[in-house]
């Protein structure tokens, strides 16, 4: 279509605005349209129509749809919740005589060292109560034993939930 040549060029620029927004009314809703539809996010997309008009601008009118929504699930995805589990981490207990852990600061631990001859070690004090640094330590007798690999596994307790850890240690290697 070509502008008579009595428009100026000021305004010839100002003509092609309606058709620019009519172009945005028209594509901007679609694509959310396909957005939404593709990510299934909502249940109603909305279809663009336009009808013709005298006016040289079209307006373009917006008018809900319903899409078909996800049927539920027979196994709904669960809501995160708080582990039902305390942390507990053994950190040292390499060296035979010695061991620690960090646990929840406040927690109630106890300590159980298994000998490589499967007798358990005698003089582990317990519980220990983890410090403010969240560290709970243990030192025990070093009673012999066979040479080997030896366990070791540590329970604390806080406000009715509990975690254990374990570990392995060398004696004599």
């Amino acid at each position: 279509m070509e502008t008579p040549p009595e428009v100026r060029p000021v305004d010839r620029a100002w003509l092609t605005l309606p058709w620019i927004a009519a172009a945005a009314a028209v594509l901007l809703p679609l694509g959310a349209a396909l957005y939404v539809n593709f990510h299934q996010s909502t249940s109603t997309a909305t279809v663009v129509s336009s009808s013709p008009s005298p006016d040289p601008s079209p307006s373009p009118s917006a008018a809900p749809v319903s899409t078909p929504s996800p049927s539920p699930s027979a196994f709904p995805s669960p809501i995160p919740t708080a582990s039902p589990f305390l942390d507990v981490e053994i950190v040292s207990s390499t060296d035979y005589g010695y061991l620690s852990a960090y646990a929840p600061v406040g927690a109630s631990c106890n300590a159980q060292v298994i000998l490589p001859n499967g007798d358990n070690a005698k003089g582990v004090r317990n519980p220990q109560v983890s410090g403010e640094d969240a560290l709970v330590q243990w030192l025990y007798p070093q009673p012999p034993t066979d040479e080997g690999t030896g366990h070791t596994v540590v329970t604390c307790s806080l406000n009715g939930l509990m975690g254990t850890a374990t570990s392995t240690f060398e004696v004599g290697s």
